[in-house]
């Protein structure tokens, strides 16, 4: 092993525990700018890519990294400035998106790759503890302490910028619906630990893996937020599903990604006519504070959609109105809203050059024999990922790009376990 790859992995091994400490207990990650004046989080993030890039070994992963740049630096920056996008929108959202972009070349990084294994468990434990603040918090709440207040000023001071006014990722207080909800910055990476621990149930079968996948159960329900309490039913209820009727599949690593590709269109197409609330109220899981709120985004986003079809509007645009002064350029709708921005030329763009390296991944996936369990858990993981991504803005930021990040390092490490490595 050379000095670069040495150092590379060192560094690596430094961050990699660091960075998923701070995405899945601290939010947002201004804590640091409120103490040291600059985000820590882009520093260690930056640090990874860096070093991921000087130990990337093969000619096709130059390839990628350079067309992923390339498709950046166009729907990230000159695109946007065509459309007087203002530029600071159009670089914040481009951090995250380059970010999910490079996950595969993350995934596939030798120290990753050879210690997943032990980063996996690091990644339980740090979801565990981020559980049972959830639930320590909800229960505080259902008790009607005179805590929850202070809790609430403390999370606002530690995982934000600490602007009362400009708040709308912490949630600790009633709900129009009844309910005492908490939900934080990080609360999305909840559904890993949930992911972890139920493969871990099923691999031991034991009550203290059961009583961990209780704990992580109760977690997502404190959010009271839709798309990660239906995480656990989809997971569920998919294994059932498999266990009843069971099925084989055969397909080469490029008809898979085909596969793959489809079923993210399509799914894009279904949550966007799911969102109608009459519809949703008829599936029983309406939410009367969202639902009208997510049907309108629609419209904003197809009506602009309209305008710049060719080319979108770029990273960090807007629909024709906002959902939030503090970042214009989300939307709960994001997998529509990223479409908006890409215009039809950046999504073919995108798959185009996905395709570069997501087959590698799926290579030997779906080889004709009955799928293990385990493969059947990460598909309706992924599945319901897809589904908090659509109707949520969890994607485009550290959360969303650490879950990527996770999907693709769980298929690589069923590759490298079925010896196709």
């Amino acid at each position: 092993m050379s000095l670069i790859q040495r150092v590379s992995s060192l560094l690596i091994a430094l961050t990699i525990y660091l960075f998923l400490f701070d995405v899945i207990l601290l939010g947002s990650g201004a804590w640091s700018i409120n103490v040291t004046g600059i985000s820590i989080r882009k520093v260690e993030y930056l640090t990874i890519l860096l070093m991921v890039i000087c130990t990337i070994n093969n000619i096709k992963g130059y390839i990628y990294f350079c067309c992923a740049t390339t498709f950046c630096l166009i729907f990230g920056v000159v695109v946007p400035f065509l459309n007087d996008v203002k530029l600071e929108y159009a670089i914040t959202e481009l951090l995250s998106f380059y970010g999910i972009l490079l996950c595969p070349l993350i995934a596939q990084n030798r120290y990753i790759s050879v210690n997943w294994k032990k980063i996996r468990k690091f990644i339980l434990f740090i979801c565990i503890i981020s559980a049972f603040i959830h639930i320590l918090i909800w229960l505080l709440g259902l008790m009607g302490s005179g805590y929850v207040d202070l809790i609430k000023q403390l999370c606002i001071r530690v995982l934000t910028a600490n602007n009362d006014d400009l708040i709308d990722n912490i949630i600790i207080a009633d709900t129009p619906d009844g309910l005492f909800r908490v939900l934080l910055p990080n609360s999305s990476l909840l559904i890993i630990g949930f992911y972890l621990s139920f493969q871990q149930y099923l691999n031991r079968k034991n009550y203290i893996h059961l009583l961990i996948v209780f704990v992580m159960l109760l977690a997502l329900y404190t959010t009271w937020t839709r798309a990660l309490y239906l995480s656990p039913i989809i997971i569920i209820g998919g294994v059932l599903f498999y266990k009843i009727f069971p099925f084989t599949l055969q397909l080469g690593k490029i008809g898979a990604y085909n596969l793959l590709s489809f079923i993210i269109l399509f799914f894009i197409v279904i949550s966007t006519v799911l969102v109608q609330p009459t519809l949703l109220s008829l599936l029983g899981i309406a939410s009367e504070s969202s639902d009208g709120i997510r049907y309108t985004q629609v419209i904003w986003i197809f009506n602009t959609f309209m305008n710049s079809p060719v080319l979108g509007t770029g990273l960090g645009g807007s629909a024709e109105d906002v959902r939030s002064l503090i970042a214009p350029w989300t939307y709960e709708m994001s997998l529509l809203a990223l479409i908006m921005k890409l215009g039809l030329v950046g999504v073919f763009l995108f798959i185009s050059i996905s395709a570069i390296k997501i087959p590698e991944f799926l290579e030997g996936f779906f080889d004709g024999r009955r799928i293990p369990v385990k493969k059947v858990v990460w598909i309706y993981f992924s599945l319901s990922v897809l589904m908090m991504f659509s109707t949520n803005p969890f994607m485009l930021s550290f959360p969303g790009v650490t879950i990527t990040l996770f999907i693709l390092c769980e298929l690589n490490s069923f590759k490298i376990e079925k010896g196709n490595i």
